[in-house]
């Protein structure tokens, strides 16, 4: 979502994204502002997704815990008593 704003005689342009970080920047003018909106939205849209929501339908509990066990517990001091 985004909002255009005026500030101090100057005009401030918000993106807001959920799941991302918040954009801003100033212009001088609002014409400005909005062509940075709009380019900048296209751009996030245009964006990949960070994950891929295909890779968890394939994963299992029993994946998880065997990755943990590989990978965390020889790390821990009482692996010994873990990996049992």
């Amino acid at each position: 979502m985004a909002s255009v704003l005026k500030r101090n005689g100057k005009w401030q342009a918000r993106i807001r994204r959920k799941g991302q970080s918040p954009r801003s920047k100033i212009f001088l003018n609002r014409a400005d502002a909005l062509k940075w909106v709009r380019q900048t939205e296209l751009e996030l849209d245009r964006a990949p997704l960070a994950y891929d929501p295909s890779i968890l339908e394939r994963t299992t509990v029993a994946d998880i815990l065997s990755r943990y066990a590989d990978d965390v517990t020889p790390a821990k001091r009482g692996s010994a008593s873990e990996a049992k």
